[in-house]
């Protein structure tokens, strides 16, 4: 008994706590009527299709001529408005009744140009000189253009700075000038004489020149500083109404430099004892490992010895000294080639530059590792040493004894050259040259701000590859290109290869642009 009297208590409490139901049909039941529906949108109604034969002929042969007609007038009309635009847009119809060219205070002045400004007035090729290539402070050109305040000289190194502080170049007497390139004109100035200076390269805020002597010397660029506080005037003592130029701000290495490379935030230094020195060239708040000195940042302008560069731990455990051979740098990586053709690299490794397979634990290389000679095997068939090097931004490149071309690195707009967009390549890859196997790279030429690449054959041609957004390959187009190509002459003949003659001319790379200059280095 208990049972049921719970149960009833129970179902009875539920009953009391659910919610009423309602049917729809009753609560819309107040709103039906039974008036007819009529639509508010009123419809065409249809024709009905005849049901005689002949009727069905005379219907279907009647929307035939319909479609025709609509198809006739729906191509006049096209024609119509092609042949409109194209005459706007030629020049041969304005809004005024003029016809031909736009008046000058509507005509556009357009960045991408098909040929130089004057190319018809340029000097001969073979006239000393420099060729332009690529962006400018107001424009760009796919085309090389000659910089007539130039002509007739020759120069011993180009450096092209990003931005609007101006290139440098270095005279045939070893003074340094300051080259501003636009399409309104070009301007060249003074900046220090007398200093005997063979290499310029730009890092940071300052320019860093070696003169004859080995000395490196710090020339502010594009900061506040002035290079005049750093420059005292001294008078002849076999000449005493004759004056020279004395630069004071100089590195302070006492070994001869020889060689110097500059990344985005890093300067290596090469000595005539084969030693590499490494110092900031700005303030840096991490290392990426491209100084390597492990985690350690060295001090800005101060340079200091790369003992796990310079030196080496042979198969007895002795330590050896090793002879560096030459030097290059990216935006934050270094390359470093030995006199037994190993290569060494250092630095950051996000897109495989290192040669380091991409890991966590590799994001960052902080000191030489050398680029095993195996991972070069597959492509001579033996071990084969390197005989030069170069470096991008976020790209490296070996040129191997049998005159072939390797690359590793960020690959993304074509930087390396084998026919592959691929953004990140830690193992080296096979440039794709031209089938020629008595034509190989003698030199290659990349800039540490740069996307693109040139390579110099034997027989002087030269291919270019990489970036070209502001057509700083100078083969007259506007898109990058992931495999060397050949460039048209200066003679601005598409048909005649582009060639140097690498003892009295050189290349020079920045981020957009390029050059091409005659040369002494006496």
């Amino acid at each position: 008994m208990w049972r049921r009297s719970l149960v009833r208590h129970f179902s009875r409490s539920s009953r009391l706590q659910v919610a009423p139901k309602f049917d729809d049909a009753e609560l819309l039941a107040k709103n039906l009527n039974r008036l007819e529906y009529n639509p508010t949108r009123r419809t065409r109604p249809v024709e009905d299709e005849p049901t005689d034969t002949n009727q069905q002929e005379i219907h279907r042969s009647v929307q035939v001529q319909r479609i025709g007609s609509l198809r006739k007038w729906s191509l006049w009309a096209l024609l119509l408005g092609v042949a409109a635009g194209g005459a706007y847009y030629g020049g041969y119809f304005r809004s005024d009744g003029t016809q031909g060219q736009e008046p000058p205070s509507t005509r556009r002045t357009r960045k991408r140009r098909t040929v130089p400004a004057g190319f018809k007035t340029q000097l001969d090729p073979s006239v000393p000189g420099l060729y332009y290539i690529g962006d400018t402070n107001d424009g760009y050109t796919g085309v090389p253009t000659r910089i007539s305040p130039l002509d007739h000289r020759t120069l011993r190194d180009v450096c092209i700075v990003s931005g609007e502080r101006g290139n440098a170049i270095i005279d045939k007497r070893g003074n340094l000038y300051r080259w501003e390139h636009k399409r309104t004109g070009d301007t060249v100035e003074p900046v220090l004489r007398d200093q005997q200076l063979v290499k310029v390269r730009h890092s940071g805020e300052y320019l860093y020149a070696l003169n004859e002597r080995g000395h490196v010397l710090v020339v502010p660029w594009g900061n506040k500083e002035s290079p005049r506080q750093y420059t005292s005037r001294t008078r002849h003592w076999y000449w005493p109404l004759s004056h020279y130029d004395t630069y004071n701000w100089r590195l302070p290495i006492k070994d001869k430099v020889v060689d110097l490379a500059a990344g985005g935030s890093h300067l290596i230094l090469l000595t005539d004892a084969a030693r590499a020195y490494t110092c900031s060239t700005g303030p840096t708040d991490e290392s990426q490992g491209q100084f390597g000195l492990l985690n350690e940042i060295p001090p800005v302008n101060l340079p200091q010895p790369i003992e796990l560069l310079n030196q080496f731990i042979d198969g007895g455990g002795v330590v050896q000294q090793r002879r560096i051979k030459q030097i290059a740098c990216g935006n934050v990586h270094t390359v470093a080639l030995d006199d037994q053709g190993r290569v060494l690299t250092f630095g950051a490794n996000t897109y495989g530059q290192v040669g380091v397979p991409f890991t966590y634990s590799n994001l960052h290389v902080v000191y030489p590792r050398e680029l095993p000679a195996t991972k070069l095997k597959p492509f001579t068939g033996e071990e084969t040493a390197v005989k030069a090097i170069a470096a991008g931004k976020e790209t490296s490149y070996l040129v191997l004894s049998n005159g072939s071309l390797v690359s590793f690195g960020n690959g993304a707009i074509g930087q390396l050259g084998n026919g592959s967009m691929k953004g990140n390549q830690s193992a080296p890859t096979l440039v794709k040259l031209p089938n020629d196997p008595q034509n190989r790279v003698q030199r290659v030429i990349a800039g540490s701000n740069a996307d693109h690449a040139f390579a110099v054959m034997t027989d002087g041609t030269v291919l270019a590859w990489g970036a070209n957004d502001a057509g700083q390959l100078g083969n007259w187009k506007h898109y990058k290109v992931s495999r060397p190509t050949v460039l048209p002459s200066l003679t601005y003949d598409a048909a005649v290869p582009l060639t140097i003659d690498p003892a009295t001319q050189s290349l020079s790379i920045g981020p957009q642009s390029s050059c091409i200059y005659s040369i002494n280095r006496k």
